[in-house]
């Protein structure tokens, strides 16, 4: 299963909150990016993978919007569907008319004919047919060379350096848009349910509460931190940061933060299941480990599993319980 980052759900709220009404593909130098994901994702997070990540969970849903076909000489996207001359190579290919000379066979261009309203008249052999009885047939005449073909060759050519491929030589580029899918409200939700349910309960401690905040830490650093908990008579200063299932690198940031702040670390995981990395992690720093359960409780139970792929995501459990 794969982890959904902070970040990442910035996505979804996104499109919860119709800042965005999709995520749109656009081709930069031969690349399918995502412009207005990558202003929310770090840099080392990829957008589409990010995405397909979202739309494999049932989060978002992805549209197929077409293929772009790249030149494989300059990646310009500027191709265009042509025919080609098998035997030179030639664009210059035209569909012609055809005639079969009822006396010596020969296949022809109509122009190659005399006619006149009755009659067609062979050049090579003085044969004469009846305009209705002549036998037609359509081939393609190369302009360059001359050589004329039943069919030519398909090929796609790029607008910016005229250079000439088949269609299996193009680069293939598929584009899909991503949009808010029929659980992603639902899941969008209990994650955010769950930063305010442990606001509410440090707040029920009398601590001052700000979910959702950016605070400075001593080294000037600007630190984005889901809940920001302070009791300013004892000088005491928590941080929280909640994750459907923490990485070690969400307890490495909430670890740096804390330490800059001069605050006790919390990690949640909305799941309730840390990796055994994490929660060994996590007990070496002193971080506090908390889960919220369904109900809108907030405990210290959580259970710790030796692989993430085998704990079941939010969108299991409710599609499970619709069953």
């Amino acid at each position: 299963m794969s982890v959904v980052s902070s970040r990442t759900l910035r996505l979804v709220a996104e499109l919860a909150e119709e800042s965005e009404e999709a995520y749109r593909p656009t081709v930069v130098d031969g690349v399918v990016v995502y412009r207005s994901a990558e202003r929310i994702l770090s840099d080392d997070e990829r957008p589409h993978e990010a995405l397909e990540a979202l739309a494999e969970r049932g989060i978002l849903d992805r549209t197929f919007d077409g293929k772009v076909y790249l030149c494989p000489e300059c990646e310009s996207e500027e191709m265009t569907f042509t025919t080609a001359c098998p035997d030179c190579g030639s664009t210059h290919v035209v569909e012609r008319e055809f005639i079969e000379c009822e006396g010596c066979d020969r296949a022809a261009p109509a122009a190659a004919f005399e006619r006149d309203d009755s009659e067609i008249v062979c050049h090579e052999c003085n044969s004469t047919m009846t305009a209705d009885s002549v036998e037609r047939s359509r081939q393609y005449v190369c302009e360059a060379c001359g050589e004329d073909t039943e069919l030519p060759l398909n090929a796609l050519q790029c607008t910016a350096d005229e250079f000439l491929s088949a269609p299996t030589e193009a680069i293939e580029r598929v584009l899909y848009s991503y949009e808010l899918g029929a659980n992603g409200q639902e899941w969008l939700e209990e994650q955010l349910r769950a930063r305010r349910v442990v606001a509410e309960e440090l707040a029920s401690r009398g601590y001052n509460v700000e979910e959702e905040a950016t605070v400075t830490g001593r080294s000037g650093t600007d630190h984005h931190l889901h809940v920001h908990a302070a009791d300013d008579l004892l000088g005491e200063r928590l941080v929280a940061t909640v994750h459907e299932l923490p990485l070690t690198e969400d307890v490495v940031g909430l670890i740096d933060a804390a330490a800059d702040l001069d605050a006790r670390p919390i990690l949640v995981s909305t799941l309730g299941t840390v990796s055994v990395e994490v929660a060994d992690r996590a007990e070496r720093e002193e971080v506090t480990i908390l889960t919220v359960d369904d109900d809108g409780t907030v405990s210290r139970s959580y259970e710790v599993t030796e692989d993430l792929t085998d704990a079941p995501s939010f969108i299991e459990r409710i599609t499970t319980a619709l069953r």
